[in-house]
């Protein structure tokens, strides 16, 4: 029995589809790349967020903003926390940008991890 290939990868993206739809109204694309860079990065800061993403500082300081959950939304219910910024133990005069569970599951949601998927590469690895 051969794989359809095609079937495969039309499963795959409308997977990512049905992924990036449920995010939509909360975070842009670029706020997504954000997320994503930080779920790659953990503890970089600001700065380093701004050069991965080649775009000005004052740029990836509002999409850091927006995920840390301090502009509302437009209906103006509480924002949701994605990231959080914590005091870097390299620098105590920085801040080092943190997935919270909420981001996790974005990210997760993004690359297709499951909890059970994420057990199994974690026991695939040990």
């Amino acid at each position: 029995m051969s794989i359809n290939t095609h079937e495969l990868h039309a499963a795959e993206l409308l997977r990512v589809k049905n992924a990036l739809w449920a995010v939509q109204r909360q975070l842009s694309l670029q706020q997504l790349v954000a997320l994503l860079i930080i779920g790659i990065e953990p503890g970089l800061s600001v700065n380093d967020l701004a050069n991965r993403m080649d775009i000005p500082q004052q740029s990836a300081s509002r999409h850091v903003a927006v995920l840390t959950g301090r502009y509302q939304n437009d209906h103006h219910q509480a924002a949701d926390v994605f990231v959080v910024q914590q005091i870097s133990p390299s620098d105590p005069r920085s801040r080092s940008l943190h997935l919270t569970s909420a981001g996790e599951v974005i990210v997760s949601s993004l690359i297709g991890y499951s909890g059970a998927n994420v057990e199994r590469v974690i026991n695939v690895r040990s």
